[in-house]
């Protein structure tokens, strides 16, 4: 008699067919659900933004704005006259930036000396009385060092007003020509303007600065910037020694401040989901062809990991230099994902395969940062790659 024997099929590993479709919807909702931690960062950021914009005026408020200067002329006290302006009139600013820094919080502010010279055809003011007034436009709270006014090597102290300085002058101590030179030094932020006030008048600003840009009613005639060192001028012709200053042109150096780094945060930010995403696609490609299932609470750990690393970013770039910030940050993120990936899958080749893919991602990210003009188009190369790898490696799959 046979006996009947009924063979058990050995169990064969992850023959278990996985719906793959209802895995990556449920993926997507992770990535909508991380996003809302990628957007407190963001709400934080531009808190701490908003702090900073708040210190910059305080300290403005405090050490000066932008700093105008306009004049010399000369008044005579008569009715309905007009100020006398300077036949010539040279005006040199040097320059020098330097940062003011409150607790964690830095702005940008320089010091400035003014050196004016020139003069003056005075046959038409030297009847005018006893004397007359030169006047310098320029705010008196901001200056901080002030030189008397020579007129035909004689001195005269200045005084100040609420919006200018101005200086008393002995019509007797006045001839056919007077020559006057004078020179000051002031604070402020921001910029330079400068009026382009006399017949024949030449402005020069130089110094040291970071980004200056150079403007007003007339680009400069000569300008140069090598680094931090910065030139230029501007040489005008008026007609008449008489003129009204609301026509006047001027001249105009700004220093602009560039991408803060609460900017460059909020910048990285925009591309987060970018990120999850393609990382989440990396790892589930990573599962299909091992052939080993993880679990969607190892997937929110993963994200969770990668928008962390937007406030690492926030909290090291406001100590230390924005590179190295991102550098730290990026490298404490992708060591986590990668240490975990190997741990998980008990793989070190998988480990390693994540951690270029991640650093990729980073390096690529960080160049967009950095890129103002091209960003756009790096951006869109990088992510037609990054889809026609995507693809290529799906062909590896077999249902």
């Amino acid at each position: 008699m046979e006996n009947n024997i009924i063979s058990i099929p050995a169990p064969q590993p992850f023959r278990k067919r996985v719906s793959y479709g209802k895995k990556v919807f449920l993926m997507g909702l992770q990535c909508f659900v991380l996003m809302i931690g990628a957007l407190i960062v963001y709400i934080i950021s531009e808190e701490r933004e908003s702090r900073l914009a708040d210190v910059s005026q305080s300290i403005r408020e405090e050490w000066g704005s932008v700093l105008y200067v306009s004049g010399p002329e000369i008044l005579d006290g008569r009715k309905a006259s007009l100020p006398l302006c300077p036949e010539s009139y040279k005006c040199d600013i040097n320059v020098e930036s330097k940062l003011l820094h409150r607790n964690i919080y830095e702005v940008g502010v320089f010091d400035a000396e003014v050196n004016m010279s020139g003069s003056f055809i005075t046959n038409d003011v030297r009847s005018a009385g006893d004397s007359v007034k030169l006047i310098v436009y320029v705010n008196p709270k901001t200056i901080t060092g002030l030189k008397d006014v020579v007129i035909n090597g004689k001195p005269y102290k200045w005084s100040k007003s609420s919006d200018h300085l101005f200086a008393k002058i002995d019509t007797a101590d006045l001839s056919d020509a007077v020559n006057f030179e004078t020179s000051f030094h002031s604070r402020g932020s921001g910029g330079i303007s400068v009026g382009e006030w006399g017949r024949e008048s030449e402005i020069c600003i130089s110094g040291r600065a970071d980004n200056p840009s150079f403007g007003g009613s007339d680009i400069p005639d000569t300008r140069l910037i090598e680094g931090k060192n910065f030139s230029a001028c501007w040489h005008n012709s008026n007609d008449s020694g008489y003129a009204d200053r609301n026509k006047t042109g001027f001249v105009r150096v700004d220093f602009l401040v560039g991408v803060s780094l609460y900017q460059k945060v909020s910048r990285s930010l925009k591309y987060s989901f970018i990120i999850i995403l393609l990382t989440f696609v990396s790892v589930l490609f990573i599962e299909i062809m091992m052939k080993h299932p993880i679990p969607l609470f190892n997937y929110f750990l993963i994200g969770a990991a990668l928008v962390l690393f937007y406030c690492l970013l926030l909290a090291f770039s406001e100590h230390i230099a924005f590179g190295y910030a991102y550098l730290a940050a990026s490298f404490m993120t992708v060591a986590l994902i990668s240490g975990y990936m190997w741990r998980m899958l008990s793989s070190k080749k998988t480990g390693m395969a994540i951690c270029v893919i991640l650093t990729g991602m980073y390096l690529g990210c960080y160049i967009m940062l950095c890129l103002d003009t091209y960003a756009l188009l790096f951006g869109a190369i990088l992510l037609f790659a990054a889809l026609a790898a995507t693809m290529y490696a799906s062909l590896r799959i077999k249902q």
